[in-house]
């Protein structure tokens, strides 16, 4: 149970939130741009991460599938925001994180941005698409061809 919650996504976005905010904290660097700028700018990517986010949380409930990663789903979701990119939770996830490091306003602050798409690319999504390929099987294989994993 626990390797399970140690896996989550969310607990992966709250890590490199926090990593973010200690790193500005207590190893401060130079500023990326001045205040007004960067709080309109986190605000902003903030709120664009939420609606992708919401959009296809929104797509997994119409179609009655599985959202947490790890677990298998129940349908291929190919309409909507999810005729974009594969990934859209994980790109929502990114902006956030984007954004968080305007409102740090610190250069550093893009390490964890960088942590939290790694984790994504190399362990989340290749096992999700494992999964994906292995029940949706040519289904998958089409969607995959015709829509792009990030953007």
């Amino acid at each position: 149970m626990m390797l399970h919650i140690i896996k989550l996504p969310p607990l992966h976005f709250i890590m490199c939130l926090a990593g973010m905010y200690l790193t500005g904290k207590h190893l401060p660097s130079r500023a990326i741009t001045s205040q007004d700028l960067s709080t309109i700018t986190w605000v902003a990517l903030t709120l664009i991460g939420i609606f992708i986010m919401g959009l296809s949380a929104y797509k997994f409930r119409q179609h009655r599938t599985n959202i947490e990663a790890f677990r298998e789903p129940n349908n291929l979701i190919t309409t909507g925001i999810f005729s974009l990119t594969r990934n859209p939770i994980y790109i929502g996830f990114l902006i956030i994180l984007i954004g968080s490091v305007f409102y740090i306003n610190q250069y550093s602050g893009f390490v964890f941005v960088g942590i939290f798409f790694v984790l994504a690319d190399r362990w989340y999504i290749p096992h999700e698409e494992r999964d994906a390929h292995r029940i949706f099987g040519d289904a998958f294989t089409r969607y995959k061809a015709r829509v792009r994993r990030w953007l």
